[in-house]
Order: C-alpha cells, then structure tokens, then sequence
C-alpha cells in the first residue's frame, strides 16, 4: 500500500513538471524575438538553426556561390561523392517569404523546439540531420532516373528545409491521428 502510494504521487510530480515544462514554453514561445534575452533564452540548436538560415540568405544577396556549394544536386552528391551535399542543403535559403517567416519558424515552434527541450540538443541535432540525410537519399533516388531520361530539367533539389516540415507534418499525423492538439 505505502509503495503505491510512493509511485502515484512520483507519477503526479512527473506530471506537474511535464505540465510546467509546456507552460514554459508556450510562454516563451508567444514573446516576439525582439531582444538579445529573448533570442539567448531560445535552445542551442534552434538558435543555430535561426542563425545559420538567416547568415546564409543574407549572404546569397551578394553570391550565389555558397548556395551552390551547398545545394544538393543528385547527381554531383552521388556519383561525384560530394556527400556534404546531402547534410548542407537544409541550411541554403531558397525565399525570404517560404523559408524564413513561414517554415523555419513553424518547424521551430511545432517540431523541433520540444524535441530539443524534452530529450537534448544531441538529439535534436541527430534527429534533423538522420531525417534530412534520409529525405535527401530517397529524393535523389527519385531524380537520378528522372534526369537521365529529362535533359531539360533541373540538376538540383531546392526546398530541403520544406521537405523536412513535410515530413515531420506527415509523421505528427500518422501517430497522432485525428487528435491534433497533442
């Protein structure tokens, strides 16, 4: 009986911090990035994140060129060897608009956000790049045939960050069913 009584009040405390936890986030979360504290306050990896996307548009104003060293391009990736291509190409930003004020902050609010407060930034860093290197794998095996076949289409894949919102959007569905609020 006492034992009992020890696990239901160790499974109430866990859930009051899980329950705080998610307090303090949408807290956070509902404050505009307006100041350095607010920007500081965010987690390593979606402060990463954040930096990198807007460093590399700012940059593409004035050079195309490290967008292009960056971009996966299936057939330079594959048979080239130049694999930093499929880990790079998430970070090139492809539109003001699409990529950073609608998918970068959506990804980081809904996904990965919380997978980095509930388990680390070890494993949000893993997670993005496994998903991203897997996406990039299975659309570079779609296009490879496609290119073969088409010489007027592009020899590049653009848009790697949105495909990475898509598949996080498809997996929440898949597991959470018609229960969206969870």
């Amino acid at each position: 009986m006492f034992e009992r009584d020890q696990r239901s009040c160790r499974t109430c405390a866990e859930k009051r911090a899980s329950i705080c936890k998610v307090i303090q986030l949408s807290l956070l979360l509902s404050q505009p990035l307006t100041s350095l504290a607010n920007f500081l306050s965010l987690l390593l990896w979606c402060r990463f994140l954040i930096l990198s996307k807007v460093t590399l548009y700012l940059i593409s104003w004035f050079t195309t060129s490290v967008d292009d060293f960056m971009i996966n391009k299936p057939l330079g990736a594959i048979f080239d060897f130049q694999l930093w291509r499929l880990f790079t190409c998430p970070y090139v930003t492809a539109s003001l608009f699409g990529d950073l004020l609608f998918v970068l902050p959506v990804y980081l609010a809904i996904y990965m956000y919380p997978k980095e407060w509930n388990y680390g930034t070890l494993y949000a860093f893993f997670y993005f790049n496994l998903v991203n290197v897997a996406v990039q794998l299975v659309s570079s095996a779609v296009t490879i045939p496609i290119s073969m076949f088409d010489s007027d289409g592009e020899d590049k894949l653009e848009w790697a960050f949105f495909s990475l919102f898509m598949v996080e959007q498809y997996r929440h569905m898949m597991t959470h069913g018609d229960n969206v609020a969870e």
